[in-house]
């Protein structure tokens, strides 16, 4: 799964509910994770997050809300709700792009005495106006 959305920005962290960090570090290695496992030495993360079943499956948004939860892991439930997560975020980086471009296109024009000012031909370079153009 991780493999699967990870060019998209997916973030994994596997926490090893009453576990030590020694203990956590053993198991990434043994399973060869790419990803952080920590520990929840004290079991508080768990305790708030899950019914108290283990193996539990959390996929949090970026701002911390909990976006799907279940015991075990149902990887065609995850893979929906982490599709329709990443298509939200693109939709919303997009609306913001969007509204900063039309904020440019919505400003004032320069006034023409500002564009003529810029934009003086070389004989006004010798005195203030030619008279012909500026």
């Amino acid at each position: 799964m991780f493999e699967r959305f990870r060019e998209e920005g997916l973030e994994v962290v596997y926490i090893g509910p009453f576990e030590t960090t020694e203990s956590c570090e053993e198991w990434r290695r043994e399973y060869d994770l790419a990803f952080p496992v920590v520990p929840d030495t004290d079991g508080t993360l768990f305790r708030r997050l899950t019914s108290g079943w283990v193996p539990w499956s959390i996929l949090l948004a970026p701002d911390g809300e909990v976006v799907f939860s279940e015991n075990e892991f149902d990887e065609e439930g995850f893979a929906a709700a982490i599709g329709q997560l990443l298509a939200k975020q693109t939709k919303t980086a997009s609306a913001a792009r969007s509204t900063k471009s039309s904020e440019r296109s919505t400003r004032r024009p320069a006034s023409r005495s500002r564009i003529r000012s810029r934009s003086r031909c070389a004989a006004s370079a010798r005195s203030s106006r030619c008279g012909r153009c500026c």
